[in-house]
């Protein structure tokens, strides 16, 4: 049985739990309207092993004059560091222009930020184990 939380209202993304597992899966929400609270909230309630995080910073200038839409890797370092998780797997990044950070981006602020050793990079196609 996997147990999924999930606030649909406040797109944080949601937490899945398995019984008996000690570690949950966090899986961000795509957007970046999200009160600060309520992600702390999540890393005192739950032990984060593996965050997935939507990240690339889109922008796109119809849409609020090119403000955020996607998270950056500011705010993804102090999601990291808010959840306590030990892993971090970068999603929907690359492949559209409205990105404006890639690859290159995150592992440089993540590595300013001191906690380069938690980003994971996954290969499409190529199936992995988050053991």
């Amino acid at each position: 049985m996997i147990l999924i939380l999930c606030d649909l209202r406040s797109r944080t993304g949601f937490v899945v739990e398995v019984p008996g597992e000690e570690e949950a899966v966090y899986v961000s929400g795509d957007t970046v309207h999200i009160p600060e609270p309520e992600l702390d909230e999540i890393g005192r309630r739950f032990r984060i092993g593996t965050a997935l995080l939507h990240l690339g910073a889109a922008r796109i200038e119809a849409f609020g004059g090119g403000e955020l839409i996607t998270m950056d890797v500011i705010r993804a370092a102090t999601l990291t560091r808010s959840l306590g998780a030990r892993r971090v797997i970068p999603l929907h990044y690359t492949s559209w222009e409205h990105f404006t950070e890639g690859r290159e981006e995150m592992s440089d602020h993540f590595a300013e930020a001191g906690l380069a050793e938690r980003l994971h990079w996954l290969t499409p196609g190529v199936t992995e184990s988050l053991e």
